[in-house]
């Protein structure tokens, strides 16, 4: 499926690991682990097959892919300083290895080498779209972190958090992308809703992974939502579905202090319930939006790379679902 833009990605790594680069041997380690820790690259392929239904390309592109790639890896350095993750990537995080303090300052120097490649690219509206989306990713982080242990988080407000927190750089990803490959207004803000839609999606099954999945086939650590007091959906239409008996019995074990053995026991009761099921079916409706929301580029061999993209993600929350089902009848 990457075939099309394989040679833009590998340029778009050759340029992460440029700006990472430093003769500082102190710095040194942390800069080549890094470097060498690719993830999914999800959000520069958006960038990348955006640009090619403008049909433009170039190296400004490429910077702009791998800007947006420094942005996701740093606020994920602050991501794990605040949930006090261990494992990233099936590797040690930079916290766990060397400390908070160096995580938020690395997490600031490399927000700083994004910025110095966007101002490179000197064109102000996508330097002003991703200064937004940042702004507003940073937003949803502050809110989540302030609505720790509220029990009674709604549905819309955990919607509207995780659209800020993770569907913002997806849509900027697809937005700023065809702006600069010169797709006309209809078709950049087509794919701005479909990374809207697809980022609110790929948090509600990373959500449900977090409650219900298993460290070794994920990569990374997990059951840091509730540990860390972060209301998620799986959750919230848990404490919707029990009676008032049983959402106080959920609460209580909620602020128990030893939120490790509590942890099992919500585990078990999202499974009984069915409400990994029906956040996965919600997550199921957000992608099929997005695709719906590509029907102005039928015709475009590109579509397909985005639908696919959105397929790909179904298929995970099946096979979720699917392992969620075998899990409830083991109980």
């Amino acid at each position: 499926m990457y075939n099309p833009i394989k040679e833009d990605l590998d340029r778009v790594d050759d340029v992460i690991r440029a700006c990472l680069a430093t003769e500082d041997k102190r710095i040194y380690p942390v800069s080549r682990s890094l470097s060498g820790a690719s993830g999914k690259r999800l959000r520069p392929v958006f960038v990348l097959l955006s640009s090619k239904i403008g049909g433009k390309g170039g190296e400004n592109v490429i910077a702009l892919a791998a800007a947006i790639e420094l942005i996701h890896t740093a606020s994920l350095i602050h991501d794990d300083v605040i949930d006090k993750a261990d494992v990233r990537r099936k590797k040690a995080t930079v916290n766990s290895t060397w400390g908070n303090e160096f995580s938020v300052l690395l997490g600031d120097y490399i927000y700083s080498k994004a910025f110095f490649l966007l101002a490179r690219i000197e064109e102000s509206e996508i330097l002003a779209s991703l200064s937004r989306a940042t702004s507003i990713m940073c937003e949803g982080e502050m809110i989540q972190i302030a609505e720790r242990d509220h029990w009674d988080l709604s549905e819309a407000e955990y919607l509207s958090i995780i659209e800020k927190k993770t569907a913002s750089l997806f849509s900027a990803s697809c937005e700023s992308g065809a702006r600069l490959g010169g797709a006309d207004s209809e078709k950049v803000n087509a794919l701005s809703r479909y990374g809207s839609d697809f980022g609110i999606a790929f948090q509600i099954v990373d959500d449900c992974f977090d409650m219900i999945g298993e460290e070794k086939d994920l990569g990374k650590s997990l059951g840091s939502d509730l540990k860390a007091g972060k209301m998620t959906l799986p959750l919230i239409f848990l404490l919707d579905a029990l009676p008032e008996k049983g959402r106080k019995e959920v609460k209580s074990l909620l602020q128990s202090k030893d939120r490790s053995a509590s942890q099992a026991q919500i585990r078990q009761m999202v499974q009984e319930y069915g409400t990994i099921e029906g956040s996965l079916n919600k997550a199921r409706a957000y992608l099929e939006q997005a695709k719906g929301a590509l029907e102005i580029l039928e015709g475009s061999v590109f579509r397909e790379y985005f639908l696919k993209l959105a397929d790909d993600l179904l298929q995970k929350t099946v096979s979720r679902e699917s392992a969620a089902g075998k899990a409830q009848m083991t109980l």
